[in-house]
């Protein structure tokens, strides 16, 4: 458990533990042994590109999604045909995919429990936002003739991923 101590310090609470009096365990705090509401927090208070995804709530990295789209709109443009899509972060089951990019619905789907890092994250969201960029009506064109591997749009996406650092380094103090 973390909690906030005096001028926001991230206390741990075995630290704390050791200095409240012992009257204060069920008369202040309502017989709460574990005082677990003094934090409501799913995970750290400091989020790193490291940071496991399953200790953050989907709204923090809905969050992270939001900014790292907009870091996207700022840094790669938008496609004049098509609005920009919507993000939506979900829990797949057994697949292997990061996320995916769904045309037809103009949706960005980021399956949150395979994406493991907030790193991850941002790089498959800007993975898929290079495919809202592209003309997917050639996409399965070239994919027939080159396959996924070598597919010049897939190409293009994994360079891009590249941006997940300097996107971090913009969103990180919104977050």
């Amino acid at each position: 458990m973390i909690l906030v101590g005096r001028a926001g310090v991230n206390t741990s609470w075995s630290l704390i533990k050791g200095r409240l009096p012992q009257t204060m365990g069920k008369d202040l705090f309502g017989g709460l042994g574990n005082y677990s509401y003094l934090c409501n927090m799913k995970g750290p208070t400091t989020i790193y590109l490291k940071t496991p995804t399953s200790t953050l709530t989907r709204s923090a990295i809905r969050q992270i999604a939001m900014e790292t789209m907009n870091y996207c709109m700022q840094t790669m443009g938008t496609n004049p045909s098509i609005r920009v899509p919507r993000v939506s972060v979900i829990k797949r089951g057994r697949s292997k995919n990061y996320g995916s990019f769904d045309i037809d619905k103009n949706n960005i789907i980021v399956y949150h429990n395979v994406c493991e890092t907030v790193g991850m994250t941002i790089r498959t969201i800007i993975h898929e936002y290079t495919h809202y960029l592209q003309d997917m009506k050639q996409y399965q064109i070239l994919y027939k003739k080159v396959g996924y591997n070598k597919h010049p749009y897939e190409l293009e996406a994994r360079r891009n991923e590249k941006l997940y650092s300097p996107c971090w380094k913009t969103i990180k103090n919104k977050i």
